[in-house]
């Protein structure tokens, strides 16, 4: 467990927990969807309307993986549908 001092006197003191301290977690980091933001409109262009709208849903969830099931609530559409388009976007590069 580190704690971390600010030199602002009326700032509060940060506990930093570390591995193995209890109530430890490790922080999800990066998004899922790994897009520059520069590239992205473009690369939407080519895609067809249901791919869009799964990489715009992916990068709404953030760094949270979302399920097939989650996806195809959202969507309504068949987890079918969405484990099909997750596989060409897979193929195209546009996920990880």
């Amino acid at each position: 467990m580190k704690i971390k001092i600010p030199k602002d006197r009326n700032a509060p003191v940060r506990v930093i927990k570390e591995k193995g301290d209890e109530g430890y977690k490790k922080a999800e980091s990066g998004y899922w969807v790994r897009i520059p933001e520069k590239w992205w409109r473009g690369a939407l262009k080519g895609l067809r309307p249901v791919e869009r709208c799964l990489l715009i849903s992916l990068r709404v969830w953030g760094a949270r993986k979302p399920t097939k099931s989650q996806l195809a609530r959202e969507l309504s559409i068949t987890r079918k549908t969405i484990a099909k388009n997750l596989k060409i976007l897979k193929r195209k590069g546009l996920i990880g």
